[in-house]
């Protein structure tokens, strides 16, 4: 059996050579489990690298990786497995030796800075960033650690890859064309675009995807918003790194693109940090496996003992049905129904001074049309808000017109979420004659607004009712 190994997806490092599944004496397999994707080197007895395969993380790893000749072999290589999701790949294939992942970084340190060429390097730094977070290291020259410099920000989302997919699923754009958007941010001709890309807390983790899409809906550049959220997540990881380093490598999936490598370029040269290379084959965390075999011994890798860890026993939560159940008859839940509109045909609409109601957010946007005397709403309706505002806002429109509404009587206009300045500003010019009757507000306080006659009537429904002690 045979298998084709894959070209990467950054297209880098990998090789179209095959390899069939007898392996032969001395040869040894490393893993480096990432949150995405498997990264697989398949190393002779020499050390020398003989195949590549990159595997997708998602999905039924354990068939993924039998899948492979390499693990499917009766008489399978040694597997040594490092990475965020190393206990993972190894309880999925069932065999293996694990590595911490710092371990495996710290001697890809000591061994870059050991190669003759580096010879006049007095310290030097990596910085990983990827999916599972970052991780930033710095050595001197007898290997040791500089400034105490080890960071591991495994959980936290403010610097992760992850997130940065998110916004590009958002924007549905591939991770292939993101330097393509950003074309004239790239390079020395660049420089000056870039240097004018500001850095923004609101970029933190989850935050990002949410304040990239208020960017775009505000009118503000598609490659302006998502320039600002990439150098903001690189500048937070690359700011540990203090002055004084020789050199500094960057590695991990979020370097894969030469904006954010520009920029933390950028950023290094501004204190002093000249010298900036890049692990474009992402090989440092299989690199460094690799040198540790050779200097302990396949065997040798302490592991942990699982008989000692307690297993956890399965927890079978209840149904949400059975807690709706519990509460209600607790009297510790309820539910405020909305009264059914009140029918009115497309004349009377059009008939009716009315109260325009907007809330155009990152996904959805919402219309309300009340009665400007009484304040009765009489039409709530949603729409998609996943392209570009001024297309979602138009099809608002059209959607009345196909319900006979042509003409509104607006008496004002309301307008909330991360859109409103966008769609305040689209309304005056189109409709100069609003001009005073548009009023913005920002979504915390429109919430508030909105809920506040809901929450005094719930008060009072529970001062009224009498609970059972707090379900536990």
């Amino acid at each position: 059996m045979r298998v084709d190994y894959h070209r990467d997806s950054q297209g880098t490092g990998a090789t179209d050579s095959t390899l069939s599944s007898a392996s032969l004496p001395g040869e040894y397999v490393i893993v480096d489990a990432g949150i995405e994707q498997l990264r697989i080197h398949h190393y002779d007895a020499a050390g020398s690298v003989i195949g590549r395969q990159l595997l997708p993380t998602a999905g039924d790893l354990r068939k993924a990786l039998l899948a492979s000749p390499l693990f499917s072999s009766s008489q399978p290589c040694p597997v040594y497995i490092t990475g965020k999701l190393a206990e993972v790949a190894r309880n999925a294939l069932g065999y293996g030796e694990v590595l911490l992942p710092t371990a495996a970084l710290w001697t890809q340190a000591q061994t870059l800075i050991a190669r003759p060429e580096n010879s006049h390097l007095d310290s030097l730094a990596i910085i990983d960033l990827s999916a599972s977070g970052y991780l930033v290291l710095g050595i001197d020259r007898d290997g040791e650690l500089k400034n105490d410099l080890l960071t591991v920000n495994p959980r936290c989302g403010a610097g992760s890859g992850v997130n940065i997919d998110r916004v590009l699923q958002k924007l549905a754009m591939k991770r292939d064309s993101v330097d393509q958007l950003l074309a004239r941010f790239l390079g020395e001709t660049g420089k000056e675009a870039r240097d004018k890309v500001t850095v923004r807390a609101d970029r933190c983790g989850v935050f990002s995807s949410s304040a990239t899409i208020s960017d775009k809906n505000q009118g503000i550049p598609l490659d302006t918003a998502l320039a600002v959220t990439l150098k903001s997540e690189v500048m937070k990881v690359v700011k540990k790194v203090p002055a004084g380093f020789s050199r500094v490598y960057l590695t991990g999936g979020v370097f894969a693109w030469q904006y954010t490598r520009e920029c933390a370029a950028d950023y290094f040269r501004s204190i002093g940090i000249n010298d900036v290379c890049h692990d474009s084959e992402q090989a440092f965390y299989l690199e460094g496996v690799r040198r540790l075999i050779e200097q302990i011994g396949s065997g040798n890798f302490a592991q942990p003992e699982t008989r000692l860890r307690k297993r956890p026993l399965p927890g079978e939560y209840p149904a949400f049905r059975a807690l709706h159940q519990q509460y209600e008859s607790a009297h510790l839940y309820q539910r405020l129904t909305q009264a059914p509109l009140r029918e009115r045909s497309a004349a009377e609409i059009m008939a009716t001074p009315v109260v325009l109601g907007l809330d155009v957010g990152s996904t959805m946007a919402k219309l309300v049309l009340a009665d400007a005397a009484s304040g009765e709403p009489f039409f709530i309706d949603s729409y998609s808000n996943a392209g570009d505002t001024i297309d979602t806002l138009k099809s608002i429109f059209r959607a009345l017109q196909a319900k006979g509404i042509n003409d509104l009587r607006i008496a004002q206009v309301g307008i909330t979420g991360s859109a409103r300045y966008q769609v305040q500003e689209t309304l005056g010019q189109i409709y100069p004659q609003l001009k005073g009757r548009v009023q913005v507000l920002v979504e915390n306080y429109a919430h508030a607004r909105g809920s506040i006659e809901q929450a005094r009537e719930h008060i009072e429904w529970a001062v009224r009712t009498p609970s059972s002690p707090p379900c536990r």
